[in-house]
């Protein structure tokens, strides 16, 4: 009887431990719809020949001076905002959100990966004589 008990303890137990997890995994993925970000971090990196330059900004002061604040929002009719103005539409599916953006007849799309409070951007580009590395981090705003 003893056993029994002690094994019953364990499957609920591990049945705790399974189902946290996966609330978890939800938390990451959460709707984004009728949210909106503001940026709380940017890193760039350019080399092109032999000049090469790298920025830093930690906080939304220093972005603000610098002029790489913005605030992101994810309508909830899929249209997609930066500083309040409608650059294009946006999709989720699970923990990306796909982003696209018509500029001057050129299709732009994005991809940001959501976890938690947090969105991140992340670009690398590369030609012929040119590198190019972004991150830039978004805070969901109360």
């Amino acid at each position: 009887m003893m056993k029994t008990i002690k094994m019953f303890g364990l499957l609920l137990m591990a049945t705790l431990v399974f189902a946290s997890c996966s609330k978890d995994d939800d938390d990451d993925a959460a709707d984004v719809a009728g949210t909106k970000w503001e940026t709380t971090y940017f890193y760039s990196y350019t080399k092109e020949g032999e000049y090469e330059d790298t920025d830093e900004y930690k906080t939304p002061t220093e972005l603000k001076n610098e002029g790489e604040y913005e605030i992101i929002e994810f309508k909830s009719n899929k249209d997609f905002y930066i500083d309040n103005e409608k650059l294009g539409t946006w999709s989720q599916a699970g923990s990306t959100i796909s982003v696209t953006i018509v500029y001057e007849g050129e299709t732009i799309k994005k991809s940001f990966q959501i976890s938690g409070n947090s969105i991140t951007f992340n670009r690398d580009d590369s030609n012929k004589d040119t590198v190019y590395t972004e991150t830039v981090i978004y805070t969901k705003m109360n």
